[in-house]
């Protein structure tokens, strides 16, 4: 389409159509594995009324991930052992 018609392509004529969706209140692990399973690199994240509040990316998890294993692995000084 954008070969043919340039900028002036809509988004309509370029969209993907069929994107996997999870609800907002699902679980992580659902949303990774409806990524998973979807084949897309994706996920439409809907609320209760399915209307797109936002999207989850491959991306979204392993930065996700990389944070979380930061945040274990960080610790709070023991303030005891402080000297001033």
């Amino acid at each position: 389409a954008l070969a043919a018609t340039g900028p002036d392509t809509s988004v309509l004529e370029v969209m993907e159509r069929d994107v996997a969706t999870i609800n907002c209140r699902a679980p992580l692990a659902d949303a990774v594995a409806t990524l998973h399973s979807s084949g897309q690199s994706l996920v439409g994240i809907v609320d209760d009324n399915t209307r797109v509040v936002g999207i989850i990316t491959v991306e979204n998890l392993a930065e996700y991930m990389m944070v979380e294993a930061a945040g274990r692995g960080w610790r709070q000084p023991d303030r005891a052992a402080r000297v001033d």
